[in-house]
């Protein structure tokens, strides 16, 4: 799936940074200096913006003196942060196909989505909640009603400067194209009559018991 996610922000970003692997490539790795690493260090890290964290039987006010000393010759603010880019709108689709040994096939679809200040981002949170949440569209549709069909998820990504509404699922190879028609199928019906209030409802609450859960720890 990772190889698919590649594939797919190469696609949707290209010729912009979002397109490129986040851990980088073998090239880009092998041309870093040190002069590089130092240099962004200097540029991105500064006393405005530093967090520590101390767990353990220490002395709070030495340890506080200490990191006041160690942080006195750190410059007070960074530099401007770079601005957003422009990306050149989708006027087309485009599509790749990676051949894989493996018997399953991994179908990602990416579409125009919002940036991260966007208000609309609520509003695809509830669509991705709507198309594959436990009783979801896609989910019940593709998992309950035909089968075969596994890892059904949709999501929505929110960068700075643009957003990727990513739907995914994998099946065999052979059923592939009817995976797709019944996805395309589920977005005319969204396109020709909206979600329901309950469909809405029903996702609300998944999202707010989503977030409680996740303050939940193990201790």
């Amino acid at each position: 799936l990772d190889l698919g996610t590649d594939a797919l922000f190469a696609l949707a970003f290209e010729g912009h940074p979002y397109g490129l692997p986040a851990l980088g490539t073998v090239d880009s790795l092998r041309a870093l200096r040190r002069k590089d690493l130092t240099g962004h260090h200097l540029d991105h890290v500064a006393q405005h913006n530093v967090v520590v964290a101390i767990v353990g039987d220490v002395d709070p006010d030495r340890a506080l003196k200490r990191l006041a000393q160690a942080g006195a010759n750190m410059p007070p603010q960074t530099r401007d942060p770079l601005a957003p880019m422009a990306l050149a709108p989708m006027e087309r689709v485009r599509r790749r196909v990676i051949p894989r040994p493996e018997r399953k096939t991994e179908v990602l679809l990416g579409f125009p989505g919002v940036a991260v200040r966007a208000p609309e981002r609520y509003a695809m949170e509830i669509l991705t909640a709507v198309l594959t949440g436990q009783s979801g569209r896609l989910f019940t549709r593709l998992r309950e009603d035909h089968g075969g069909v596994y890892d059904v998820d949709a999501l929505s990504w929110e960068g700075l400067d643009a957003g990727l509404l990513i739907v995914s699922f994998a099946t065999s190879a052979e059923r592939a194209p009817f995976c797709l028609d019944v996805f395309w199928q589920e977005v005319g019906r969204i396109l020709d009559a909206g979600l329901s209030d309950e469909e809405v409802a029903r996702a609300k609450q998944a999202l707010v018991g989503g977030v409680e859960i996740s303050f939940q720890r193990r201790g």
